[in-house]
């Protein structure tokens, strides 16, 4: 969400795209030793996220800086989206990758170890299973509906 945000902030008010674009790909060690120098990455299948955008692009000095924290080109900014995404991307085993130049708009891609789904086989719980409770549950909120979701006639319990 936050490559997005970025990439429709890039663009501004002017007329622009964002392309956003997922992949399988393949990887070689020697490939994935490009994508990430700081620490190594296991070679195999990885789910490519690429955002891409027709802003502004960044020059070399902003880009080598760009996942810093709390380094922000924003007014407003705190600095803290590029940082996070990245930190969630090393955590899930993955690198992130940008292009980018003046006037040509930035591409971030994000590699993700891949893992195909597997056949899902739920358990069955019979009702001898499921033991009574006794435990008490308090609901509040101020939506009538979602009173009446967990408490029937929700009026009736209004305090």
């Amino acid at each position: 969400m936050n490559l997005i945000t970025n990439a429709s902030e890039a663009i501004g008010n002017d007329p622009g795209e964002i392309l956003i674009k997922t992949a399988v790909q393949s990887l070689s060690a020697e490939e994935l030793s490009v994508l990430s120098k700081d620490y190594s990455l296991e070679q195999g299948d990885y789910l490519v996220i690429t955002v891409k955008d027709s802003g502004r692009g960044m020059d070399d000095k902003i880009r080598m800086r760009i996942f810093d924290p709390f380094f922000t080109t924003k007014t407003s900014g705190r600095g803290l989206g590029l940082a996070a995404v990245q930190g969630i991307v090393q955590a899930h085993r993955g690198a992130i990758t940008l292009e980018t130049a003046l006037d040509k708009g930035s591409t971030f891609s994000v590699y993700l170890p891949y893992q195909p789904l597997r056949a899902f086989t739920p358990t069955v719980t019979t009702e001898k299973e499921i033991l009574p409770s006794k435990a008490t549950v308090l609901v509040v909120d101020d939506e009538v509906q979602v009173r009446q979701v967990f408490c029937g006639n929700a009026d009736q319990h209004r305090l």
